[in-house]
This record gives C-alpha cells, structure tokens and sequence, in this order.
C-alpha cells in the first residue's frame, strides 16, 4: 500500500466519495474526486468499487409525501423480481413461485411453484415466461397458472425472457442464448459466448441484444452482442472495461447499456459504433430507461441519474442513501425507482426533485412496472406493493444534487483546501497517527515493498489515516490546459509533492529529492474531476446574494441546518465515505455535525464551486467544544503567470 494511496482517500472522503480496498488494492470509486495528479503513486489504474451505507429495518410501510398504499401481499420471502401487468393482473416471482394476483385488490389469483428461484416474468399473448436456477424454462397460462410446456437447459437460466415473432430468447448460464418455439419450446437455436451471460436478452428491430462477463480473473472486460434474431448469427460485438450486469434499452437506433466500469454507453444498435460514454459509476445493475429524449438510470453509488440521450450529458442526479440496483420506471413525467435505503422513490423526470418517497421494510431491488397511475413494487420483506403513484408533486424534502458543468475556456488555474479538526477527546489518537504516516513514510523512501504504511491500509486503518488528514492538512495545486499539473500538500509534519507535465510526472516526499515514477498519468484537471464528484444539496431554491469571486460571477449562499437538514449528514462519516472504517471514531461523526454553517460561491454559469468554507461544531463525549472546518477555492483563473515546468531534467 503507498502512502500516497492513502492521500487520495482522503481527499475522496472529504468531497464526498467511499473509498474502499481488499487486499492492499487502491481503488476510486464512484465519480471520482480526487485529484488525479496524485495518483501517479498507484501502481495500477483504479476499478470502480463502492460501499454499501448502513440501511435501516422497519416494521412495516410508512408514507412519505404523496405516495400512498393500495394494498400489499405477503408474498413469504424476498422480492427482488420485477412485476409484470396485463390484463387487469400483476405477475411477478418470490419465495419460488411465480404468483398472479388481481392488481386491483391484491386478491392471489393463481401461484406456480418454479422450484429453485425464478427471474422476473415476462407475459405476451396470453403465457407467462419465467425461468428458475435449476436451468428451467416455464411457459404458463396467464389465467390460470397451468404449464403449457418448459425447456431444460444446462445451466441457471434466471434470466427474463424476450419474446418476438413466435420466439422466445432466454440467456443460460452455460453459456448459451436459447431461441425457443413460443408455441411449443423447442429449440430452434443456440449461440455460445466465450464469457458468461450478465443480463437478459432484449429484441429490437429483429435483432437480439445482450451483455456478458469475462470468467477470466486477470480480465476485467464485458461485451454487448448484437445477434440476427432469426439465425442466431452474430452481427458485432462492443467491449467495455468490466462485465455489464444491467439490461440494455434499444430505442430509436442507439443500444443504452451501463457497464460496471462506471460508464453508461451510447452504441449504434445497427454497427455497434461508441456514440458517447458518460461516467455513472461505480457499479451499473439497473437498466436504463429511455423517454423523451432523456435516459434514466440508477447507480450502486447511490445516485439516480438522467442523461441527454444524445449527447450523455448529465442533466440532473438525485441521491439515495444505499445502492441503487432497481431498474427506472417513467410515466407521466415521473420517474419511479428503489433503493436499498429501502425506499421506493418518485422523482420529478424533467428536474429531479422529489415528489414522494414510500418507505418499505428492506431493501428495494426490484424494478417498478407503472400502469394507470398504480405503481407496483416489490421489496426484500418479502411484500409486493401497490402504491398510489399520484400526488400533485409539491416538494417534499429532499433535492436533486448540484450537477456543476465547469467552462470550456477555464485553461489555468489554482486550487487551495484545507481541513481543520479540534476533538480534544482524540489528541492522543491523532499524535500517533501523525506518527505511523511519518514513519510509513520514511520506510517507503527506503524502498521498502512491506512499510508500516500497509498498517493504514484502506478498510480499518482509513480511520487512523482521516484523524490525520482533517486535523491539520493543506494543500495547494494548479493546473495548465492540456496537460501539467502541480499538488503540494502538508499534512502535520508530512510534506508530498507531485508536478506532471505531458505523460511524465514526479513526485517528491519532504525535503529529498524529486524523482521521476512510470505510473500512468490520468487527467490532470482537478476542476473536472471534482465537478464529477462535488455532492451537496442543491441549495439553487434558497436565497442568494450575487457577487464576483475570483473573477467569476457566483450566487453566494448562507446557510446553515435549518436551511438544509442535509448539511448535517455533510460532516457525518457515513456521507463523507469514512464511516465504514472499523476504528473511525463514531464520537467524531455524531459530535462535530450538531450545528453546521456553510459559504457557498456556485458559479452562476455551470454551477461548479468557486469557493467554500464549511464549520461543524458540536460536543465530545467528554463534554469539550469540537469543531471540523473545511475551506476550498479555485481561484487565479486563466492566469498567464501560472507556470508548471518539470523539476528535474528528463530525457
């Protein structure tokens, strides 16, 4: 583990990004927001990787906002299919069964024991089709639940099926994309992909879509396969950085697929041709949806997205509280999602705020299905829910996000952060943090591959490390379009240094002397990277005063917790991606957010954030005052005098 991974941690906590490891691996997750300059130290690039905040148990619904339960079935074990309506009924799988059940009342119209699992249904023409984990496919009645024929394959088939001009398209995990005769079952053709099937096929203008992983552990690659939908036959393929375990949506030309390298894909559905790619990290299981010119999806960084369908940019993002692996729903201008935080959300499509919210007993993994304003949902309490979809969406408490786009013409700049943190209850903990960093980094200039410093690696010593890190740390860096790049950062009596100019870059520790590393440079601009990553609650409803800061023109807010309630969680470990680690100290999190005051300069074009000052005080369990401030700034923009030139002479 180099220290300096532990650097970029930090800064990765403070601005709102988890940061995770498993055996002494760095990794980035989310939308990254650490400056990319000091990244230079990590030996490979960074794989998105999240974390799982802690979620709550509840004994029973509760609602929030307009969102109102119809009524709710017992369905005996998790929820987790997505439910299908037709006819006046609703179909959907749990506890081993596929059920039917009157969508009005709720009344159990029939049930089918699948056996060993079963993927969500999918109903066309009067039959039900549902696979199992035995590697079964069924084919059922819709109005009485009798088996009109199944399809033995080799291997799971949980996934959903497709069905188009008399076929019907399942995925196998052994490896197989069946076409079956939808009348009788029979195979009419098989094709075999060299990876492993991740999704479940989708057909569009007689062609079949679908997505797969690398079995090789050294390969993180996925692929999107488009196949003749008569023949089997392949027409291209598309490879993405990792295995893609959503659906794809195919709507007028373009497949739209999010892949767990953190990107969601724009792709030509007749050539396979990258149109866009636009980072939703860190981690995609939910499919995209596709409406007016806008694409919907969720993220297991917790965020709900909504992208330009043709360009990928981002128009807005709403944030939950846990992963986000539950498909989007849209109607009537309103998109409708879960989350493992529990809740069934309701978002307005053309902005992002919140219309209602519908709490559950667990997690909501399961994709809505909304028809005549009923939405219905399932839940891991074992429940299928229908809730009343309306509402006059007035808002109800909760914000999209700040979505900041930063200036094309911004080429130069300097950037200043400092954190400071008063707990006079930790002296003694950040002494001897402060401590084992300087010693982690004595022992990494000494070359050693077994430093102290693997004793602050990620996961329990991230703790350690952040104690360090917010009591004292500044750091100053710039940059000059295209491609140099300077951080100087001082934490306590730790000094790093790191100048990247073109594809070279250096790094310096302290007062020793500057050496050149090999490791691949990223981007540089550090106003890019943290526009991606900048999360806060999107204060553009609240007063504000205009003023020029830095030579840019800003609306600057003042506020505080009762302005914001969320600003509390700003401060909290949990938010800033740190209170996961096993010895960040819970005191700090619950104590320095009782009250909290914050300066805020938005750019009045793009939003990105000129300037920052942010103060949590509170009270140690010890009854002392503490305190956790953090100041940021961008400033000197486009300023000719800024130069970055390489310390040392290179050839």
């Amino acid at each position: 583990m180099k220290l300096q991974v532990l650097v970029l941690c930090g800064l990765a906590a403070l601005l709102g990004v988890a940061c995770e490891s498993g055996d002494g691996d760095a990794e980035l997750p989310q939308e990254s927001a650490v400056p990319a300059m000091a990244a230079w130290a990590i030996e490979a690039l960074p794989s998105p990787a999240g974390h799982q905040p802690t979620t709550t148990s509840a004994a029973g619904p509760r609602i929030d906002g307009n969102g109102e339960l119809l009524w709710r079935f017992d369905a005996g074990g998790h929820v987790q299919s997505s439910p299908a309506v037709a006819d006046g009924v609703v179909y959907f799988s749990g506890d081993n069964n596929v059920y039917a059940l009157d969508a009005t009342t709720g009344e159990e119209l029939w049930r089918f024991e699948t056996g060993r699992g079963s993927s969500s249904p999918t109903v066309v023409d009067g039959v039900v089709y549902a696979g199992n984990f035995d590697g079964c496919v069924y084919a059922l009645d819709a109005g009485t639940g009798q088996e009109r024929w199944s399809f033995k394959a080799d291997g799971e088939t949980a996934s959903s099926a497709a069905v188009l001009d008399g076929l019907v398209y399942v995925t196998s995990q052994d490896d197989h994309l069946y076409a079956l005769d939808a009348r009788t079952g029979q195979e009419r053709w098989r094709w075999k992909t060299a990876d492993w099937f991740t999704s479940s096929p989708v057909v569009a203008d007689a062609m079949v879509y679908v997505f797969s992983g690398s079995y090789a552990a050294d390969q993180n690659e996925g692929h999107v396969y488009a196949l003749d939908a008569s023949t089997g036959e392949e027409r291209w393929r598309f490879k993405v950085g990792d295995a893609m375990a959503s659906d794809p949506a195919v709507v007028d030309g373009v497949a739209y697929a999010g892949s767990s390298d953190g990107y969601m894909y724009a792709i030509d559905a007749a050539t396979g041709q990258e149109i866009w790619r636009s980072m939703t990290g860190p981690i995609t299981l939910s499919s995209p949806a596709v409406q007016d010119g806008t694409v919907y999806i969720g993220s297991m960084n917790g965020y709900v997205y909504a992208l330009d369908a043709t360009t990928g940019e981002k128009l807005w993002r709403f944030s939950t509280g846990s992963w986000v692996a539950s498909s989007p729903a849209v109607a009537d201008g309103v998109v409708y999602i879960g989350s493992l935080d529990n809740y069934v959300y309701a978002l307005d499509a053309a902005t992002g705020a919140e219309r209602w919210r519908f709490e559950t007993g667990d997690g909501v993994g399961s994709s809505p299905a909304v028809l005549d304003g009923v939405v219905y949902v399932g839940s891991d309490d074992g429940w299928l829910y229908a809730i009343d979809g309306g509402g006059n969406g007035e808002f109800t408490g909760q914000r999209p996000d700040i979505l900041c786009t930063v200036p094309h013409d911004i080429k130069s700049y300097r950037f200043t952060m400092v954190t400071r943190m008063d707990v006079p209850q930790l002296d003694n903990e950040i002494e001897e943090a402060r401590r084992q960093l300087e010693e982690a980094e004595r022992a990494e200039l000494q070359g050693g591959e077994e430093a102290p410093s693997a004793q602050l690696g990620l996961g329990e010593g991230l703790g350690a490390f952040m104690l360090a890190f917010l009591a004292d740390m500044r750091m100053e860096a710039a940059f000059v379009a295209p491609d140099r790049g300077e951080l100087r950062m001082e934490m306590g009596n730790l000094e790093f240094a790191g100048i990247g100019v073109g594809d070279k870059q250096w790094v310096r520790f302290g007062e020793t002397d500057w050496r050149e590393t090999s490791e691949e440079t990223e981007e540089l601009n550090l106003l890019g990277d943290l526009c991606l990553g900048f999360s806060f609650p999107d204060v553009t409803g609240y007063q504000a005063s205009e003023e020029m800061r830095n030579g840019v023109a800003t609306y600057h807010y003042q506020l505080d917790e009762s302005d914001v309630p969320q600003l509390t969680d700003f401060f909290r470990g949990d938010t800033m991606g740190i209170g996961e680690a096993e010895d960040w100290p819970d005191h700090v999190a619950d104590h320095v957010a009782d009250h909290v005051a914050v300066d805020l300069w938005l750019a009045r074009d793009g939003n990105w954030p000129v300037r920052m000052q942010a103060e949590g005080r509170g009270k140690d369990d010890e009854g002392n005052e503490t305190s956790l401030s953090l100041f940021m700034e961008f400033k000197d923009l486009n300023d000719p005098d800024i130069k970055i030139e390489p310390p040392i002479d290179s050839d």
